[in-house]
């Protein structure tokens, strides 16, 4: 009984060890990554830390290919030890690329076991090199700054969830568009993120919602941040003076019914300023929620100018609503269906004062 425990021990020994072993020593770790020009002609550029004394600098490097893994085979030849994605925490897309099939270009990063599918995925406007060394001064590291851009974008619900896994997941979806965040450089040379860009089926549709817009799109969509804030000019006395909320709580209701869908949205807020208003909050609240159902069904209206389902309508006529779902192409259905949003707001309380 002893020698056949000895035996196991020994053997335990031999079965030690990880086979798919990688040493973070042995490759160079990519936070930043940008994605450009189209078919069987890829170009790829690679941002990541390089010690300069005992100062941490970032290096970039460049690659080109028929795919992006080609490409980023090709970068490995100017670089000291392997590119490495599987930290990657921002993937920039030119907009022209994602015009034509942005899955046959994500297809190989999506399905690598290795590599990261929590990393943000943005659209750039113009040439993707100004985003790697930008003219204006981002007080920090470039791959930095765009994680924490991006990360207050989503905190302040200026776009729905946009990584990897979402990307490659709706990009290969008939029941919901992508939306992702659109960055555009500005007179002082610094990345900004303006909006968002929509997507019909797997391409890019040229149309971008600006900021405000995309806050009412993602609150349709059902995918609130953490802060949701929007300023209004209201009128009051004979006076216009701009009052600002904190959306708090979105409660929607949707009705199809004889090819019609109204979108109903009950919003709770708090105002964070509100000059001569809190003595009359019912005369509020109706100004803002007529100026919400008009924002709201313009914002819609794009949407179907796009073609683009961004907010899953797809979905509940697709489960609920045969009959429409099996006219055609969802997105050509979605763009002619007569859509209409009601929305109502209410505060919850007006602050301290009160």
């Amino acid at each position: 009984m002893d020698k056949r425990l000895l035996v196991l021990i020994l053997s335990s020994l031999l079965l030690s060890g990880c086979w798919d072993e990688l040493l973070f020593k042995d490759v160079t770790i990519v936070p930043l990554a940008g994605m450009e020009g189209g078919d069987d002609d890829v170009h790829m550029t690679f941002a990541f830390p390089v010690f300069d004394g005992n100062q941490i600098k970032f290096s970039t490097s460049k690659g080109k290919g028929n795919s992006m893994k080609e490409a980023q085979m090709n970068a490995n030849y100017s670089t000291k030890e392997a590119l490495n994605l599987s930290k990657m925490e921002v993937l920039l897309v030119s907009e022209e690329m994602a015009r034509d099939d942005l899955y046959q270009y994500l297809d190989n990063v999506y399905r690598a076991p290795r590599n990261r599918l929590q990393s943000y995925m943005a659209l750039v406007e113009g040439d993707i090199q100004t985003y790697f060394n930008p003219s204006g001064d981002l007080q920090g590291e470039v791959s930095n700054y765009y994680t924490e851009l991006l990360l207050t974008g989503k905190i302040y619900t200026y776009f729905p969830p946009a990584n990897l896994q979402r990307a490659g997941t709706l990009l290969l979806e008939n029941t919901q568009d992508l939306a992702l965040p659109y960055l555009r450089i500005d007179e002082e040379g610094l990345p900004q993120l303006v909006g968002v860009g929509l997507f019909s089926g797997k391409d890019f549709t040229g149309h971008v919602l600006e900021r405000r817009e995309a806050m009412l799109a993602t609150l349709l969509s059902g995918e609130k941040g953490k802060f949701t804030r929007f300023s209004y000019k209201l009128e009051n006395d004979e006076k216009e003076n701009e009052l600002t909320f904190d959306v708090l709580k979105v409660k929607d209701n949707w009705d199809i019914l004889n090819d019609r869908i109204i979108i109903r949205m009950k919003l709770k807020a708090t105002m964070e300023a509100f000059p001569d208003y809190h003595h009359n909050t019912q005369a509020v609240e109706k100004q803002l929620s007529e100026k919400l159902t008009k924002d709201f069904n313009d914002v819609v209206g794009k949407m179907q100018e796009a073609k683009s389902d961004m907010i899953g309508l797809g979905r509940k006529v697709q489960a609920f609503h045969p009959e429409i779902w099996n006219r055609g192409r969802w997105q050509d259905t979605f763009s002619e269906l007569p859509i209409t949003v009601e929305a109502e707001l209410t505060f919850r309380d007006l602050g301290i004062l009160e």
